[in-house]
């Protein structure tokens, strides 16, 4: 039984000579070559496509890779999701604008769930409010980031929620106040 000849066996069968191309067993041995190499450029571009920051995954390790690229923590028990939202907020900061910087912090909290004061309690002085607990995994990866796209003539003061019910923190029936 014959298998049919792909376009990688033929690619591999026109750099071998005439006399090969016609044996079925240097047909057969080039198939499963061909088949490997196929395997081979798949794998390859799936990792090419995992590197970049937006496509970033636990599984292929390159979340980790940004993270100690831009000097933030490395999570590894929050998900996917919120550990490429921190690196693109932190890449995103890059040109140093205000409007990025705020842009960047809300692609990680959400528009409209923190807010900032300048000059409070002086001159030269952010207070920042955050949704998180302080004692919480996304309270220190929030304050690496904006501690890391804030310049660095700038004070930063943090306000975190400690207070209540807090979602993913808190224990059922468990009083906070």
């Amino acid at each position: 039984m014959s298998h049919p000849v792909t376009q990688s066996t033929e690619n591999l069968l026109d750099n071998m000579p005439t006399l090969y191309t016609a044996a079925p067993i240097a047909v057969a041995v080039l198939g499963a070559m061909a088949e490997e190499l196929d395997r081979l450029e798949e794998a390859v571009e799936e990792y090419r496509l995992r590197q970049y920051p937006q496509n970033a995954d636990a599984e292929w390790r390159s979340l980790e890779v940004w993270e100690r690229l831009l000097r933030l923590p490395v999570l590894p028990n929050s998900g996917d999701t919120a550990r490429r939202a921190l690196i693109l907020a932190a890449w995103l900061s890059r040109d140093a604008s205000g409007r990025r910087w705020s842009e960047a912090i809300d692609v990680v909290v959400g528009f409209g769930n923190w807010t900032v004061t300048e000059n409070d309690p002086s001159a030269w002085n952010l207070t920042l409010d955050f949704p998180y607990a302080s004692a919480t995994e996304e309270a220190g990866a929030m304050q690496a980031l904006v501690e890391l796209i804030t310049p660095a003539h700038l004070d930063l003061n943090f306000n975190w929620n400690d207070t209540g019910f807090l979602v993913g923190t808190s224990l059922v029936g468990e009083d906070t106040i």
